[in-house]
């Protein structure tokens, strides 16, 4: 048995073939097996029980939106999908689970694995078991025809963490509720503005922006040239923006600005349905941001 460093494969015939087996649960590979049917696990092993199709909504959402790997972060009872755009975009998914983890849990979900996954966490998956072992990850799942285990080596190292990551996982302390006709209507209008100003003012779109302020639950939404001065303004890349409200789009949605510092903060969008929350987090920009962190090409 060997490892490539994203999945454990075994040697076959000249080349490799992932573990995704087909087996009973007498079959239970030996690394993990105690006696016969039983799992039995080392005293530092993580056991997390999931409904089959929360891991299938959580890794075909987060999948869909980026081609980097998926961040999970399971704690108390629940477990959050993390995707990122870049830089200054990050998109999580949290889903209740059944029941409470011991302690939290951080692993990451290589793209190759994330195939794999999706071929075998389904409608038909009833429920799923996460192994965590160090670095190593197992996932049993079982439907009508038999039992699949998949392995893989976790490496949160791999996944491309933008700064202040952890506060952009965190909601905001105050939200307002607003329509999202509403929210959406006000960005397109800064949009219309900037293209305005980039063709008849002749200022270069690098230096144009959607600045955002939330004052009393009133949402101001504005299209604006950058001042490299400015304090407690707050600048967002208008694509980012469409994006974001684009992937927590809901009747209503939740908004709130965090402060980062004088001339930086983070915004979110959030849709809280009954069994996820949706959270897009956007940092802001200035003139050297816009710089160092150029729009990305991909999914999200």
């Amino acid at each position: 048995m060997e490892t490539d460093g994203q999945g454990w494969s075994e040697r076959t015939n000249g080349g490799f073939a992932l573990v995704a087996v087909r087996f009973l649960w007498t079959k239970v590979l030996a690394s993990f097996a105690g006696t016969e049917g039983t799992r039995v696990l080392k005293p530092t092993s993580q056991r997390i029980c999931l409904v089959g199709q929360v891991l299938a909504d959580g890794i075909r959402q987060a999948s869909a939106r980026s081609e980097e790997p998926i961040l999970c972060l399971a704690r108390r009872n629940s477990l959050t999908f993390v995707a990122v755009s870049g830089l200054r975009l990050v998109v999580s998914w949290e889903f209740a689970l059944p029941t409470e983890i011991e302690r939290p849990v951080v692993f990451v979900i290589p793209p190759m694995i994330v195939s794999h996954l999706l071929g075998v966490a389904g409608p038909n998956t009833a429920t799923a078991d996460l192994v965590l072992e160090g670095k190593d990850v197992a996932l049993i799942t079982s439907d009508e025809l038999g039992s699949y285990e998949l392995r893989w080596r976790s490496d949160p190292g791999s996944f491309p963490a933008p700064p202040e990551m952890s506060r952009l996982l965190v909601l905001p302390a105050a939200l307002t509720r607003l329509g999202y006709l509403q929210v959406s209507d006000a960005v397109h209008q800064a949009v219309i503005q900037l293209a305005d100003m980039e063709s008849h003012r002749q200022i270069h779109r690098t230096r144009l922006a959607v600045m955002v302020s939330l004052c009393d639950d009133h949402l101001t939404v504005t299209g604006r040239e950058l001042e490299p001065r400015a304090t407690n303004h707050y600048y967002f890349d208008p694509r980012l923006v469409i994006r974001a409200l684009e992937l927590v789009k809901a009747d209503h949605v939740e908004m709130g600005l965090t402060s980062l510092g004088p001339r930086s903060a983070f915004l979110s969008i959030v849709n809280r349905q009954p069994d996820r929350l949706v959270h897009g987090a956007l940092l802001s920009i200035g003139l050297d941001t816009q710089r160092l962190f150029p729009l990305p090409h991909g999914r999200l």
